[in-house]
């Protein structure tokens, strides 16, 4: 029955109670009043609500691209050097001028050139000079020390003649003191004939006798041990006195020293000489192009490199330094283009010839490639770019779906429920694994639900079981 039916009721029987009629309307205006309520409550809802956008999880690749900042130099540079301390007089050239092998780049003061060579030639006669007294020194020190020798040698041999002649002498006066010895133990004792003619050979002479040559023995046998002594121990003297004299001398380098002193003179004086003889002029070494000038007018040369040129007819050599994050997705032997800016065309079809370490502990690599010869002369520095596409992964959702907390990656789904008001949309919460990402996309892993679609975008902040409404893309 409509509502408005109720207001316009008939009552067939006569005398039914008016109250009666009153109730029903009164139900019919409640019935209205909720419908009325259910709709406002209705559209109130639907202006609280989040509204969200969303994307379906879908299966692709991912592609990454690599941009990494570099420099550029010819593949064969040489460095011109000239004497140091010339001054010089004027600069042909600047920076970035072609030239070819022999001309002149700048040349020197040959007034100064001409005191330089002389000053060296003094030096060569100094030298000289001061060579032939070394020899003459040595040679005299030499003389020196044979003499030594020999008459330490011939001391040696005295000392060992004399101490002998000691030893023998002292021998013969032992011997012939036991001799003597050995005869009066052998005398026979006779009785005294004659008391008062003192005649006879009685016992206490004997041994009185023996008592007295017994001493005089025992003192010739010290005097040989003396002597025996006495040789050892100036033949060990004598014997340290010729090993010291026949000892080599000390190393002695300085004449060597001389000679190789004398030939860098005259290595000097033979430059020098070759830098007159050309007029002072410093020439180029090959065709090439000007790429540092290290020098200019009034100045001093030094021995570091004076001018270094370029040749670029054999191509370039670009390198770059990264970090180990910065090269993940490149490796030898991949394409990559050279990018030089908008005032030159790019070089592309170039491989990557080697990626290696800076250093033991840095995390920097060094890329390196080599670049064909160009039709015109490349800038010093170029961007590298490299694009790499990776395996197709079956869940891929877009960057600004994933959300983090404390560490951890989740992401947002919306899941559809029974509610007292019929279905309605909420999100649910679904912690993942990242497998691989770039700027826009990421590839991860996790229980997905059944919807396929994360949360993209939301005009409020929501939470796990929040209600939302998705809008319609």
């Amino acid at each position: 029955m409509e509502i408005q039916s109720l207001w316009q009721i008939k009552w067939g029987q006569k005398g039914e109670s008016s109250t009666q009629k009153k109730a029903l309307r009164y139900l019919a205006a409640f019935l209205a009043l909720m419908v009325l309520c259910t709709l406002l409550s209705g559209a109130a809802d639907a202006l609280t609500l989040a509204r969200i956008k969303t994307e379906a999880i879908r299966p692709m690749s991912l592609k990454h691209d690599t941009s990494l900042s570099g420099t550029l130099s010819p593949k064969y540079e040489q460095a011109v050097f000239t004497l140091p301390d010339q001054k010089v007089s004027s600069v042909q050239v600047k920076e970035g001028d072609m030239v070819k092998e022999g001309d002149i780049l700048f040349q020197v003061d040959l007034e100064e050139l001409e005191e330089q060579l002389e000053r060296a030639r003094d030096e060569l006669k100094k030298a000289e000079y001061q060579q032939k007294d070394t020899n003459s020194a040595g040679a005299l020190e030499a003389k020196e020390k044979q003499k030594a020798e020999a008459r330490a040698r011939e001391d040696y041999d005295h000392t060992l003649e004399e101490a002998d002649r000691k030893i023998r002498e002292a021998e013969a006066a032992w011997a012939d003191a036991q001799a003597r010895l050995d005869i009066i133990r052998d005398k026979t004792v006779t009785p005294e004939t004659d008391a008062d003619a003192g005649q006879g050979y009685t016992q206490e002479q004997k041994q009185q006798d023996i008592n007295s040559l017994e001493q005089e023995t025992d003192a010739r046998k010290q005097d040989y041990d003396a002597a025996v002594a006495e040789k050892e121990e100036k033949m060990r003297n004598a014997g340290r006195q010729v090993e010291d004299a026949s000892s080599p001398s000390p190393s002695n380098h300085s004449n060597a020293i001389a000679e190789l002193d004398q030939k860098e003179i005259e290595r000097r004086i033979q430059k020098l000489e070759q830098l007159k003889e050309d007029g002072g002029a410093v020439r180029s070494t090959m065709d090439g192009v000007v790429k540092k000038l290290e020098t200019a007018t009034g100045q001093i040369t030094s021995s570091t490199m004076a001018a270094l040129l370029t040749d670029t007819s054999n191509g370039y050599r670009f390198e770059a330094a990264a970090s180990k994050n910065e090269i993940k997705y490149l490796a030898v032997g991949d394409e990559v283009t050279l990018d030089f800016g908008d005032q030159y065309e790019p070089v592309s079809g170039l491989r990557i010839e080697s990626i290696e370490a800076a250093g033991e502990d840095s995390d920097q690599s060094l890329i390196s490639l080599d670049v064909p010869p160009q039709k015109e002369k490349l800038p010093s520095t170029a961007e590298l770019k490299a694009s790499r596409t990776t395996k197709k992964y079956t869940a891929v959702v877009p960057v600004e779906a994933l959300r983090v907390e404390k560490g951890k990656y989740f992401l947002y789904m919306p899941s559809e429920k029974e509610s007292v008001l019929g279905k309605i949309t909420v999100v649910e919460r679904v912690d993942v694994e990242i497998l691989d990402k770039n700027d826009q996309y990421a590839a991860v892993e996790g229980a997905f639900l059944e919807s396929n679609e994360v949360l993209v975008h939301s005009n409020k902040t929501v939470n796990t079981g929040d209600r939302v409404r998705k809008e319609e893309s």
